[in-house]
């Protein structure tokens, strides 16, 4: 208890250390206060002993440092440790008020762990209402080689319909952002295109033979052009014919003008002007797109607005995030 109140770093990490190796289940306050140390060095130490330990009124502590970057490493391979027991605790991170770096590194927690348990957590989040945690689900969901049972397979076929209808409302606002000055949104945006032809993929992994759709995934993003024409001959093959012309169109390689005629009947596009394109993506939500992909939409709003109007930029967005906003008062002052 004197190491573990000492004014030395390096004596407190030892402390931790000691605590660890005896493994006296019920002596885990100390380590508590060590886990919230403000030393890197300690709270390592403290981390190592946590899952030795195993008391579980410290995983909470050990979950709480997911949100801290400096901690989170050492935090995730704990809790890897920990195994199934530190599911329940992960499963608050989806819920309250928690970042979203945190949600995305419990989802890579729990598909490191794996098992039903932790295969059903990350099931129940296929429609988590934030992109870059979305995005990590599916990629541990996937990992783990989730297939979708019943009506949870009637989630996930929603899920992919509604990233085909995402996928299409990008090609609408890229068909008309062909300016120059307007590139960085262009860009942003054809990486948005990708990641939802990704998440297309990743879910129809759920519903549908997990490695034929996973090898095609990977031939798509990587291949020669006949593997790529190899895995959309697989994927014709593999989907039912009311969902094929629809998927096929969004993730092939197309020009966006081809994949808006071919989805014209499906998905039909309202045809925008420059402006009301890159309106509409500074409104788009966070289910959707990335911070950055709306930061260059307010950027390229205040090279497109006539100068009495740009104070109407910051009323367009949905409740900007701090680098948003950051963006839009740097446009606002140099354009």
């Amino acid at each position: 208890m004197q190491m573990v109140d000492s004014d030395d770093a390096s004596v407190r990490a030892r402390a931790a250390t000691i605590l660890g190796e005896i493994g006296i289940r019920n002596f885990y306050r100390p380590l508590l206060k060590l886990l919230r140390d403000p030393d890197g060095q300690v709270r390592m130490a403290a981390l190592d002993a946590a899952p030795k330990i195993g008391n579980p009124a410290v995983w909470p502590e050990v979950v709480s440092l997911l949100d801290l970057d400096a901690a989170a490493v050492q935090a995730a391979n704990a809790l890897v440790k920990i195994g199934d027991a530190a599911l329940p605790h992960l499963a608050t991170v989806f819920e309250g008020n928690w970042s979203a770096q945190a949600r995305v590194r419990a989802a890579q927690v729990a598909g490191r762990i794996k098992g039903e348990q932790g295969i059903a957590l990350l099931a129940r989040q296929v429609a988590f209402p934030d992109r870059s945690v979305r995005d990590q689900v599916l990629v541990a969901l996937a990992a783990c080689g989730y297939q979708a049972p019943g009506s949870a397979g009637e989630l996930v076929w929603q899920c992919v319909r509604d990233e085909a209808a995402h996928s299409a409302w990008i090609c609408s606002c890229l068909a008309q952002l062909w300016w120059d000055d307007l590139i960085m949104l262009q860009r942003a945006l054809t990486t948005e295109r990708k990641k939802s032809r990704d998440h297309v993929l990743l879910l129809l992994s759920f519903v549908c033979p997990s490695n034929a759709i996973l090898r095609a995934r990977e031939n798509l993003r990587t291949g020669s052009p006949d593997k790529r024409g190899y895995a959309l001959e697989v994927l014709d093959n593999l989907l039912a014919p009311a969902m094929k012309s629809m998927l096929l169109a969004v993730v092939e390689d197309l020009p966006v003008v081809e994949v808006l005629l071919r989805l014209s009947d499906v998905l039909p596009q309202p045809k925008l002007s420059p402006q009301e394109a890159v309106d509409s993506v500074m409104g788009r939500q966070a289910m959707w797109i990335s911070e950055w992909t709306r930061a260059t939409a307010v950027d390229a709003a205040a090279r497109l607005e006539h100068p009495e109007r740009r104070q109407r930029i910051a009323f367009r967005v949905p409740a900007p995030s701090p680098g948003v906003a950051a963006t839009a008062v740097t446009a606002l002052s140099e354009v």
